[in-house]
C-alpha cells in the first residue's frame, strides 16, 4: 500500500517536505517560507521566527504546511517561496498539495 504522503487529523490535512536551505554570503541570514498562488489557506507551521542560517552553512529540516478540513476540496497546486529577511534572496517552487478524497472526510 505505500505511505501516505499526507495526514489527516481532526481539523486539518497536512503535508510534510523536506527543505534544504544553503548559504552562501559572508554573513548569516534568517529565511522565511511562505505559500503564493494558493486556492485556499495554508499555515506554514514554526515560520514565525525564520530559519536562521549561519554563514557557508546549509539546513535540511522538515516543513509541514496545514489546510483546515473546512477549506479543503481536493489536492490543488500553490508555489513556495523561500526568502531572505531582507528580500534579496527569493526562491519560488511549485508544489502539489497532497490530500485525500474530500467525500471521504468526516465533517
Amino acid at each position: 500500500r505505500g505511505v501516505n504522503l499526507f495526514q489527516v487529523s481532526p481539523r486539518a490535512i497536512s503535508n510534510v517536505l523536506r527543505v534544504k536551505v544553503e548559504n552562501n554570503h559572508p554573513h548569516s541570514l534568517t529565511f522565511f517560507i511562505e505559500t503564493l498562488d494558493s486556492p485556499v489557506p495554508v499555515t506554514v507551521l514554526n515560520q514565525s521566527q525564520g530559519l536562521r542560517v549561519a554563514s557557508q552553512q546549509e539546513i535540511t529540516l522538515p516543513v509541514t504546511l496545514l489546510v483546515e478540513k473546512a477549506d479543503y476540496h481536493g489536492p490543488f497546486n500553490l508555489v513556495l517561496r523561500l526568502r531572505s529577511e531582507d528580500n534579496q534572496i527569493q526562491v519560488t517552487q511549485k508544489f502539489r498539495f497532497l490530500g485525500p478524497d474530500p467525500a471521504t472526510l468526516p465533517r
